[in-house]
């Protein structure tokens, strides 16, 4: 599988024709030792990529090209997640770029480490998937209007959900109760209601 980061260029990285790949390019081989980590046989590669929604603009995508199968429990996306977060970083430090991630998965991988308590929020659930609320995405682009939602279902049966930006911060979250779980049974009407509140005690502390 791949992961895909998309980056912003620089003053002077485009001559109209073609994007100067470099410092990038630089960066490729720290994130390699990075990701390898926990995958070994993992490589880096950096391509001419596209920015923005719609009239996308020139930009410069980094992949990461996993040999290992990656799994959607809770444990290896977070770890995963980190990994991408640490390459990001490494690419920035030669160059303050914008990001701009197109991809998904690698999107809710983002999405999923993005906070440090997530990983033991994330223990023994299961990444189910990460769409984009406002239509963009690896086919339309993307850009900061958009809002991407990462589920995952949790060892309750309840389903908790990220809502991020293209560049892969947190915008807010929300813990969905199921209408029957192993733990709860079945609940209707009021009980609903109180169970969702339960759930969604204040966390903008946290993290």
């Amino acid at each position: 599988m791949e992961f895909r980061i998309t980056f912003a260029i620089l003053e002077g990285e485009y001559d109209g024709t073609a994007v100067d790949l470099a410092r990038v390019e630089d960066a490729s081989a720290e994130v390699a030792d990075e990701a390898r980590q926990l995958d070994p046989e993992v490589t880096v590669s950096v391509r001419p990529g596209s920015t923005g929604k719609g009239a996308a603009g020139p930009g410069i995508e980094l992949i990461l090209h996993v040999v290992e199968e990656v799994l959607n429990d809770g444990a290896s996306v977070f770890a995963w997640g980190m990994i991408l977060w640490a390459g990001i970083g490494r690419v920035r430090r030669r160059g303050d770029r914008r990001v701009q991630v197109q991809d998904p998965k690698t999107l809710g991988f983002l999405a999923a480490s993005a906070k440090p308590d997530h990983e033991h929020r994330l223990a023994g659930a299961e990444l189910v998937t990460t769409v984009c609320l406002t239509g963009g995405g690896p086919d339309m682009g993307t850009d900061l209007r958009d809002v991407w939602a990462t589920s995952f279902l949790l060892p309750s049966g309840d389903v908790w959900v990220l809502f991020s930006a293209s560049d892969g911060g947190i915008l807010g979250e929300v813990t969905v109760p199921a209408r029957w779980t192993p733990g709860r049974g079945e609940i209707a009407g009021e009980e609903v209601a109180r169970t969702y509140a339960s759930l969604n005690i204040d966390r903008t502390h946290l993290g």
